[in-house]
This record gives C-alpha cells, structure tokens and sequence, in this order.
C-alpha cells in the first residue's frame, strides 16, 4: 500500500505541469543556468518550480500539520522503507504576499529497479492546502527559517534570502544583506 502510494505520488508530481506552464516556466528557468554570482561565488537567485497542489483534506496535508510544532522545528523526520524514502523538516511559518504559510524541506528517493531516483521540495501550507515546489538540488533547500528570511549555504559561506515572487508556478529567492 505504501508502495502503491509513493508510486502515484511520484508520478503525480511528475506529471502535474501543463504545457503553458512550462513554456512560461521554461524562459525563466533558463536564467538558472547563468545565476548571478558575487566575487565569492554566492548565489544571489535561486529558483524553483511549482510541481503539486494538494487541498487540505489530504493526507500529505494532515501528515505535515503533525510535524507543524515547537518541538519539531528544524529537526529532521525520516519516514519510508526499502523502496521509497523521506526526509522532512519543518523550518517554520512565515507570511508571503500577506497570507500565512508553515514551510517544510523533504528530500525524497524512490527505487526504481536498479537505479534510485529522487529531488527536493519546499513545501508551503496554510489553511487551503499545501503547494510543493521541486528545487533542483538538495543543495537549493535553506538549512533554516528566522524572521522570515531562508538561510542557505554556499561553498563555506552562509547565504540570507528572501522570497522575492511567489506563484502557481515559480519560487523565486533573492538575496539580502547579511545581518
């Protein structure tokens, strides 16, 4: 049964952008590929797309505001088996456009025959549901959430960021002065 539902998770979440999304999508993500740099080799955009959205009543949803409290913050919730695995962390809550979000990081992998396949999603719920965007590495997700700005590491530097656009399709984080 846990098989059955990680497998049409996946293939949900792959198969959830339509084709005008990702046209529109495709322009913007080609900037990821040429992200600005700072002289110390620090990313000053990161990007994300939309993947999933899935209403309150699910049970994603009901699984993430089990996570959702003071105890759990920023510390990691692995659950799965042999075939499919996930990290979960709970970074906090935090306001966008002014509507209220709990935001979680996951990593996941799912075994397919010989190979492992996985990615990353931040996750944001509120009341509504949840929305998952995939970044494109492990890498791309905040190690935590402060006053609403993400922190990120790149190389042996920290990075400060805040959501500078939110939508049905993209994330995009912009760098802010160090504190």
């Amino acid at each position: 049964m846990k098989l059955s539902m990680y497998l049409f998770f996946v293939f949900l979440m792959f198969s959830c952008i339509n084709e005008k999304s990702e046209k529109e999508h495709s322009a913007k993500r080609t900037s990821k590929k040429n992200e600005v740099k700072t002289g110390r080799d620090e990313a000053d955009v990161i990007l994300g797309a939309f993947k999933i959205q899935v209403d309150a009543s699910d049970p994603k949803c009901k699984y993430l505001s089990t996570l959702m409290s003071f105890q759990s913050l920023n510390k990691e919730i692995k659950s799965g088996n042999s075939e499919g695995q996930q990290t979960t962390t709970y970074l906090g809550k935090m306001n966008v456009h002014g509507e209220s979000f709990h935001v979680f990081k996951q990593i996941y992998s799912i075994q397919f025959a010989r190979e492992r396949h996985g990615g990353s999603v931040l996750i944001f719920t509120n009341k509504k549901g949840a929305s998952y965007y995939e970044m494109e590495m492990s890498e791309n997700l905040p190690i935590d959430l402060k006053y609403g700005v993400f922190r990120f590491m790149a190389n042996t530097d920290t990075i400060y960021m805040k959501i500078e656009y939110l939508s049905d399709n993209d994330i995009v984080f912009r760098k802010v002065k160090t504190r």
